[in-house]
């Protein structure tokens, strides 16, 4: 070796020597952004200042010294003995697969028909989660059945960090009160109580828009033939309206305080707050409101 090789060695240690390395320290965060004083420790000048987003739960996330100096801006003068960087990881836990079958089961309790429960929930590993008080929200995926195979939204909430959204598969079973057909009943007919019976059902067999109470269909027509024992479905029952095409209607109006009534003849059918057409005893055209059997009101 060249005795200017050697030189060079021994000048580089020695400025190595005079400069000794900030070790690169490892920082733990719990929140959902890293702030200057999880870095610098109580003494930093502000502790609030944000340097970002924190890594996810298990994950990791490099912030080097340049990066926190243009957070300093004006302050970084004269600060020295920063390390190059900083290694910054979340602190997590893992929800459970059972955990979570049991706190989804719980959600879902007060929004599910009597007689059904959840017997499972497809959760093949534990969720990653930041460490901190859950909250988890849980509910039908939006058209779905109540039973048999469905899917169910999940929305889990920690502390400060972003809702985590998941759609999971899950077998809801049990039985469920149906309203069914007593006996044959036609298109277009109204339906009273001798109409209609409750039975119970497999629930995994069931429409998602099968009436459950005699409340729901008691005083609707059919827009299809019934013949007994048929389920009830909201798609195919209507309103009966309180005038009919052709009947007799009373017009009534109130102006500064005096009502006025008249009759007339109903143009169209009309169900309760619709608007119809009127043909009065006057010869008049008048759009009315329906606000009961027969009776409409024209509003000023």
């Amino acid at each position: 070796m060249s005795r200017a090789c050697l030189y060079l060695l021994v000048a580089a240690g020695s400025l190595a020597l005079g400069r000794p390395s900030v070790a690169a320290p490892a920082v733990t965060v719990a929140g959902p952004r890293v702030l200057l004083g999880d870095l610098l420790g109580n003494g930093a000048d502000d502790q609030t200042l944000d340097l970002g987003a924190a890594p996810a739960p298990g994950g990791r996330r490099r912030i080097y010294r340049r990066q926190v100096l243009a957070v300093l801006g004006a302050e970084a003068r004269g600060r020295g003995g920063l390390p190059s960087h900083w290694d910054v990881v979340t602190r997590g836990r893992e929800l459970s697969c059972a955990e979570l079958t049991r706190a989804v089961e719980e959600a879902l309790a007060p929004s599910l028909p009597e007689g059904l429960t959840l017997l499972r929930l497809a959760c093949s590993q534990p969720i990653g989660l930041p460490v901190g008080e859950l909250q988890l929200e849980a509910r039908l995926a939006e058209g779905a059945r109540t039973a048999g195979r469905v899917n169910v939204t999940v929305e889990l909430r920690v502390g400060a960090w972003p809702a985590r959204r998941l759609t999971l598969g899950a077998q809801i079973e049990g039985s469920g009160a149906v309203v069914v057909a007593a006996r044959e009943i036609a298109p277009g007919a109204a339906l009273g109580p001798d109409d209609l019976r409750i039975e119970h059902r497999s629930a995994s067999a069931l429409p998602g828009d099968c009436l459950r109470a005699r409340g729901e269909a008691e005083g609707k027509r059919s827009l299809v033939r019934l013949h007994p024992g048929a389920l009830l479905r909201r798609g195919s029952l209507a309103e009966v309206p309180l005038i009919i095409q052709g009947g007799t209607v009373t017009v009534a109006a109130e102006l500064q305080g005096l009502r006025v009534t008249s009759r007339g003849t109903a143009r169209q059918d009309g169900r309760r707050g619709d608007t119809i057409l009127v043909l009065c005893a006057s010869g008049r055209l008048v759009k009315a409101r329906v606000v009961g059997p027969h009776l409409a009101v024209v509003d000023l």
